[in-house]
């Protein structure tokens, strides 16, 4: 998906040049971070089961950072907890690959089933999920 790439383009006026600032970026969809895995991962991708291993690592890595910050009180640098989530995302579109799954797809159904959902829990646990996160958080 394109959004916006930042480049100068020089434009004359008859007093003076003028920098026209244009600012593009691309973002990856889940199907084209599927794909980068699967070029650079190519014969050393993991076989199923250790696919599935390794995304358990790595979840309990995310988990191990997160228990530093909020159990141990470990300052509060969340570089290394964002290359673990990271690693999660990755290991997640490995197996989705061995397995054979289009994770844009399966994640647009899911999204479609989870927002009517949502709209209900919203109701019902609106209240109590608000005295909850004051008390954790």
């Amino acid at each position: 998906m394109l959004v916006s790439i930042l480049y100068l383009r020089k434009k004359k006026s008859p007093k003076s040049i003028i920098y026209i600032v244009y600012y593009y970026s691309y973002i990856m969809d889940i199907k084209e971070a599927q794909i980068k895995i699967k070029e650079i991962l190519g014969e050393i991708e993991h076989p199923r089961l250790a696919s599935f291993i390794a995304l358990t690592e790595e979840v309990g890595e995310v988990a191990n950072e997160i228990m530093k910050k909020e159990i141990y009180e470990e300052g509060t640098n969340l570089d290394n907890l964002k290359g673990e989530i990271a690693d999660v995302f990755i290991c997640l579109l490995e197996l989705s690959n061995v397995y054979d799954i289009n994770l844009n797809e399966e994640f647009e159904k899911k999204i479609r089933n989870l927002e009517p959902r949502a709209q209900e829990w919203k109701g019902k646990l609106k209240e109590l999920l608000s005295k909850k996160r004051k008390k954790l958080d």
